[in-house]
């Protein structure tokens, strides 16, 4: 873990500054060795070179997340989740240690720069979305965009753990085969689930509910959505799970395109984040601190922003 926001050390020098000695000109003294005296102006542009613009960006980034984004229940669960998975990796002592070396005074500290980075994660998927092109929008409702998709499968999954592995392969695809071929000559599916699936935990034999795009693999949903509801494929599909055998219970009517479009606005920003590198990612922060006429008026923070902090095509 890294702590993000370094303005306890800058807020440090106001706390060095009460009481201390000072020049003739106002500086405040905050050390003195052998008679060469340390201000507090000399670590505050010291700090500034180091931490200034990564600080103002924080603060930046902070304040527009603040804004956009409400504290919600979900945000605080997913910091409070984050942190109990921390735990869980090191022992109470250790967790401690933990704590005050990436920089934090204790755990309500960690908690909230966690929600100040799950807001800011959402603040920039809402710009993306926000600045979609409608064509890609459209493109996706068209093509991808589907009501409630629900199905049950077959998985029959190649042995591990063997030399062979071609061949291992080629088993697996040939009982899949046969397992279609018992379907054809009228055998249940549900009941073709429990004898032969290596998938069939839970209360309903095989179903997947809810099959998608953005959660399933795309030869698996692929699969799915060219189906009619109650057809099966004729062909083993293969993943990296193993072969599939893939029966369509149901498919709702999909909602049009103006009350489906915050959703797919929401899927496609996420699907841009997650694709997007660190230059890319730079690129659409500035273009959002810019949407709040962000100015920096210190020249050197200024400097530092413009080559760490933002891409330029």
């Amino acid at each position: 873990m890294k702590k993000i926001i370094t303005l306890s050390l800058i807020s440090l020098l106001f706390v060095l500054g009460c009481g201390n000695p000072q020049l003739k000109d106002g500086s405040e003294v905050v050390a003195e060795i052998d008679g060469y005296q340390i201000t507090a102006d000399d670590i505050y542009q010291d700090m500034k070179q180091i931490y200034g613009a990564g600080t103002t960006v924080d603060l930046i980034d902070t304040f527009i997340a603040n804004l956009v984004i409400e504290t919600t229940d979900e945000i605080v669960k997913q910091a409070e989740e984050m942190i109990e998975m921390y735990k869980m990796q090191s022992s109470e002592e250790d967790w401690e240690e933990l704590l005050i070396s990436s920089g934090f005074r204790d755990e309500n500290e960690l908690k909230e720069t966690l929600i100040n980075n799950f807001k800011r994660e959402e603040a920039l998927k809402k710009f993306i979305a926000d600045n979609l092109d409608e064509d890609d929008v459209l493109k996706y409702y068209e093509e991808d965009y589907h009501g409630q998709m629900d199905v049950r499968h077959i998985l029959i999954q190649p042995e591990e753990n063997v030399e062979d592995q071609s061949a291992a392969l080629e088993t697996a695809y040939e009982k899949a085969e046969e397992i279609i071929e018992k379907l054809n000559d009228g055998a249940d599916f549900i009941e073709m689930v429990k004898e032969y699936s290596d998938d069939h935990v839970g209360e309903d034999p095989g179903l997947i509910a809810n099959v998608s795009l953005e959660a399933h693999v795309d030869d698996f949903y692929y699969a799915s959505k060219a189906l009619e509801v109650d057809e099966y494929t004729k062909e083993p599909v293969q993943t990296q799970f193993g072969y599939h055998i893939i029966l369509k219970v149901q498919e709702e009517e999909k909602l049009t395109f103006e009350d489906a479009k915050n959703e797919i606005q929401e899927i496609l920003a996420e699907r841009t984040l997650e694709q997007s590198n660190d230059q890319q990612l730079r690129k659409f922060w500035g273009e959002l601190r810019q949407e709040y006429n962000l100015t920096i008026y210190d020249d050197d923070i200024r400097a530092t922003y413009n080559s760490n902090f933002l891409f330029f095509e």
